[in-house]
């Protein structure tokens, strides 16, 4: 795997390794249940529900920028999320793009862009938003 850059970071393509590299992790997640109705003592399946989560998350690493510009590490990365809900017959999606530069090995600044209808409400949403990020 790789080759296919699954999970791990690999070279860009036909870029040295030192400039440009990047990985992607697919995840999927199943979730399924129902209540069963036992006060009448029929034992009848009164309601179920399904739902599925496909995310991919994609990653380039910048070796050769954080290294002309001193920094520890330059990072930039998408999510996204891919949710079916049986109850709504919906499919909902929702992305998140962030980039990170860390200035030493612990402590960094990140912009974060979130767009989408994401879990458990579903509510449309877009956000620009920025931080500090402590590694342990």
């Amino acid at each position: 795997m790789d080759s296919l850059a699954l999970g791990r970071y690999q070279s860009f393509f036909f870029t040295p390794d030192e400039w440009l590299r990047w990985r992607w992790r697919p995840f999927l997640t199943i979730d399924g249940g129902g209540v069963i109705n036992n006060d009448g003592g029929d034992g009848v399946l009164k309601d179920s529900h399904f739902q599925a989560e496909l995310r991919t998350a994609l990653s380039f690493e910048f070796p050769g920028l954080a290294n002309t510009f001193g920094f520890e590490e330059v990072t930039l990365s998408a999510n996204h999320h891919l949710f079916f809900i049986s109850e709504d017959s919906e499919t909902y999606d929702y992305l998140t793009v962030t980039a990170e530069l860390m200035l030493t090995e612990n402590i960094g600044l990140n912009l974060n862009y979130n767009s989408g209808r994401n879990a458990p409400g579903f509510v449309r949403e877009e956000t620009f938003s920025g931080g500090l990020s402590v590694r342990f």
